[in-house]
């Protein structure tokens, strides 16, 4: 989750904090969002999994969601949930 903060503070560049687990509103630099090969024109939100577990027994993923208008995470999701598109990997 940190390195979806992380990168949520380079696409928010007018955000002077992003909380690891919370919402922030702003607007996006489309050139930022343009450089993780997505088409704001063509795109409005997306989503990023994180490889932080809710629970070792059940099949969730902590993710962060990104928009136009700013930033949201904490919220839950399967990951067979069809509204996530984007997969974040760790190396570690």
């Amino acid at each position: 989750m940190t390195e979806l903060a992380d990168i949520a503070k380079v696409i928010y560049p007018s955000l002077s904090s992003v909380d690891t687990y919370g919402n922030n509103a702003a607007s996006w630099d489309t050139i930022e969002v343009v450089k993780l090969g997505i088409a704001p024109s063509s795109v409005s939100s997306f989503y990023l999994w994180s490889s932080e577990e809710d629970s070792s027994t059940i099949n969730k993923s902590r993710h962060r969601y990104f928009s136009s208008g700013g930033s949201d995470s904490g919220t839950y999701y399967t990951r067979n949930d069809s509204s996530l598109k984007f997969v974040c990997l760790a190396d570690n």
